[in-house]
């Protein structure tokens, strides 16, 4: 077995241990929110799919910070970027801040990976 395949292997069995754990309740919501939704994200509206590979995540649109409730109902399928950017504003708060929250989450990963690639190549 090649290293790509023992890694995908290993992201396998990572993603079904996950899904049989006790939050393996969520990936039901997800995969019902995905299809009401035509697998977009419900904040850019974009495509997104529920994978090992994939971007799609759960986002509660009253975030539990907010006292929001873990419920189905406070759930959507959003892409792991838009989650990420919205972090705890609610839905309106986020939507006249989205492309700006979204730009700067981008930016501190393309700084981070850059950061990474010089620190690898000085420390193998």
């Amino acid at each position: 077995m090649d290293e790509d395949a023992i890694k995908q292997a290993q992201i396998a069995a990572a993603w079904e241990a996950h899904n049989a754990g006790p939050h393996g309740y969520r990936r039901q919501w997800l995969i019902r929110l995905l299809a009401m939704q035509d697998d977009k994200c419900a904040y850019c509206k974009e495509i997104i799919s529920i994978s090992p590979t994939g971007d799609a995540t759960l986002d509660h649109q009253v975030p539990l910070a907010k006292a929001g409730a873990d419920a189905f109902e406070n759930c959507v399928a959003a892409c792991e970027l838009c989650n990420h950017a919205k972090g705890d504003l609610l839905p309106g708060e986020f939507a006249l801040v989205m492309l700006d929250r979204r730009a700067q989450v981008l930016e501190g990963r393309r700084k981070r990976a850059k950061w990474r690639g010089r620190y690898s190549r000085r420390h193998p």
